[in-house]
């Protein structure tokens, strides 16, 4: 008879006694029980469980190589390994997968295959076993990474990036081609190609938008002669390099644009461009812009340095091809993502650990997110940023570096802590795609923005912002000193900016509650909301070069704001009028705008706020100083300037 522990009990009869339920054990410690008709001993033996009725056991797993985030280029030997063990019988076969895809069978430990001809990009990599009872296991997977074995084309001072056939049929751009020169050697560098995907539902008609951006990417020291050209062969009649201020002088030779650089640059050239688009805004007026809807940008970068390989410790390896790499891709700290040129890297970057330190992602390649969706919950909780570097705030050694972001889910760069991000260019179509957000003692220079809402975040103090072109599109501000800010911003300096064009056209002034004249968040320079006893202040503004000559609007500034649309009421600030909330001496030096503004700009210290000592130093308006606040001018409003509330001491000299 086989008896389980728990039967033993069962068959006895109750006694509470401490005698009977702590019996003696017998010499060989086998349990015993009474029989109550003889009161004699009767030994029990419990037997080890029957194989043939006992449940299968699962066999175990693990993936031994490749190691995860493992680089190798494209035509070398991947070794495949596993260890599988079966605890009550044999492993039958272990299966090797690439993104589901099966690769082979091994039927024989120690458990391998090699794999030869792996495609160029990221693979997920993971191996089943299976046991004699047709169990299986999973092992955990691993992401890989193969490249291109092949280097950029280089002729002496001028390197171009060519892409596989996989980028040229999907990204290639239909209507420009760019070829490059540097002593006497000509080569052809990649035009890329993003298309507006933008819900109208949020930015509005399309008609006030791109309808594509083309961009190609080369590296040079030197000077460079640079042949933009139309696939279509139409002949060539105006043609302008902005910005403006490099002075860029151009030749038209048929079909194509060509012009010299001297030094790196990030330069829109517009061809032939000449839509002039009319809109009467309600509560806005009449308003006349010319939109450019196919820019050709071109990214001419300095040469790149310590070029590191895809086999370097510490080194995420992205070479020329398309790496889908998924939403949130975990960088630890002492990591550097090189994402070479000719990479297209489809996904987000996030840290791995609170306060990041130590990560660089440089390169002249692409990351994007041209093929991500999100969910309802992921869009509420402010997620998917392109590089998110959030968690915390006292990181440190964070660069970003000569690398394009294209079409995000949210923002292009998100970062709480201080960073470094030079050369860097970035475009979106889509709400909350905000541009930059950078920590504390950041510094942001020699990069190209152009997204769908606010371009650069204020939020953070002494940053050093320098040497940025700008496109404002149709939704957000240039520079967006608030929206329910907290703590106390200063000591920022923002210089010699090029802001190249402006196609804000609306405003939310109609579902404001309170002074909708007051209110825009489509403005150069704009504030929303202070929260209790925040502040921005002691923070300057010098050389600004606007180049739109039909600007919606040149300032909005508020403490808050109570709005009500089609998505619901939000408030943004504190509402209490006792709350302590301030904007404090704010200098702007040297500010130049081509054209008067549609609408007046806007000040408003309400909520109990305060704005105060605001410096306009050479303030010019289509070639005019204004020596006061009545030398301010706008369109459709008449004065150019609007206060209300608790606002002192704005000063105008020249």
């Amino acid at each position: 008879m086989i008896l389980s522990a728990g039967l033993v009990g069962a068959c006895g009869t109750e006694n509470n006694s401490a005698a009977d339920n702590n019996p003696p054990a017998n010499a060989d410690n086998v349990p015993t029980t009474t029989d109550s008709s003889t009161d004699s001993v009767t030994p029990i033996t419990i037997l080890p469980p029957d194989p043939a009725t006992a449940p299968a056991v699962n066999p175990t797993i693990t993936l031994v190589s490749p190691g995860d985030n493992a680089n190798y280029l494209q035509g070398t030997n991947i070794p495949l390994s596993a260890s599988a063990l079966d605890s009550d019988g044999s492993i039958r076969q272990v299966e090797f997968y690439d993104n589901g895809d099966l690769l082979g069978t091994d039927t024989s430990s120690p458990y391998s295959l090699n794999w030869s001809d792996a495609p160029i990009g990221s693979h997920d990599i993971h191996a089943v076993a299976f046991d004699n009872d047709g169990l299986s296991a999973e092992s955990a997977t691993h992401r890989i990474f193969v490249n291109q074995d092949s280097a950029p084309t280089t002729s002496g001072t001028l390197t171009v990036y060519p892409v596989n056939q996989e980028i040229q049929n999907r990204f290639k751009s239909d209507r420009f081609a760019v070829r490059v020169s540097q002593n006497g050697s000509t080569q052809s560098s990649f035009v890329y190609q993003s298309n507006n995907n933008s819900d109208p539902s949020w930015s509005g008609t399309l008609d006030y938008m791109q309808a594509a951006n083309h961009w190609t990417t080369f590296s040079f020291d030197g000077s460079v002669d640079v042949e933009a050209s139309r696939l279509d062969g139409n002949t060539v009649h105006t043609c302008v390099v902005r910005p403006l201020a490099l002075d860029i002088q151009t030749r038209i030779e048929g079909n194509s644009c060509l012009f010299t650089l001297d030094q790196p640059a990030k330069v829109s050239v517009e061809i032939d461009e000449n839509n002039s688009i009319s809109a009467d805004i309600n509560q806005i007026g009449q308003i006349t812009k010319q939109i450019v809807k196919h820019p050709l940008f071109v990214f001419a970068d300095p040469l790149e340095a310590s070029l590191p390989k895809a086999t370097d410790p510490g080194v995420l390896y992205f070479g020329p091809g398309i790496h889908r790499i998924g939403k949130q891709y975990p960088l630890a700290n002492d990591t550097q993502v090189y994402i070479a040129g000719g990479a297209y890297v489809i996904g987000t970057f996030i840290s791995a650990q609170s306060n990041p330190s130590n990560i660089t992602i440089n390169g002249r390649g692409i990351l994007s997110g041209i093929e991500l969706t999100e969910t309802d919950t992921e869009y509420n909780q402010w997620r998917n940023h392109s590089i998110d570097f959030s968690s915390g705030s006292h990181g440190s050694g964070l660069k970003i570096e000569g690398i394009t972001i294209t079409d995000p889910l949210r923002s292009c760069i998100l970062s709480y802590n201080p960073i470094d991000i030079r050369h860097v260019k970035l475009f979106s179509w889509n709400q909350r795609n905000d541009g930059i957000t950078a920590g504390n003692n950041s510094l942001v220079e020699d990069n190209f923005i152009k997204v769908q809402d606010d371009n650069i975040k204020l939020y953070y103090s002494n940053q050093i912002i320098r040497r940025n072109v700008i496109w404002q599109q149709v939704s957000g501000a240039v520079f967006k000193f608030a929206w329910n800010l907290t703590g106390t911003v200063q000591g920022t300096q923002v210089t010699n900016i090029d802001l190249i064009h402006s196609d804000a056209f609306t405003d939310y002034s109609t579902v404001e509650t309170d002074r909708p004249d007051m209110y825009s968040t489509k403005a150069i320079f704009s504030a929303m909301g202070f929260q209790k006893d925040a502040a921005f202040q002691n923070n300057s503004f010098n050389r600004i070069r606007i180049e739109e000559k039909n600007p919606l609007r040149l300032m909005s500034l508020r403490m808050s704001s109570a709005f009500s649309g089609i998505s619901g009421a939000a408030t943004w600030g504190d509402q209490d009028q006792t709350a302590s909330k301030l904007i404090d001496n704010l200098t702007f030096e040297n500010i130049q705008l081509a054209g008067v503004p549609y609408k007046q700009s806007t000040l408003y210290g309400n909520a109990g706020g305060i704005i105060r000592n605001l410096r306009f130093i050479n303030l010019k308006v289509n070639g005019t100083a204004v020596a006061s606040e009545a030398g301010l001018s706008s369109r459709n409003d008449g004065i150019g300037l609007l206060i209300d509330g608790n606002v002192y001491n704005i000063t105008f000299s020249y």
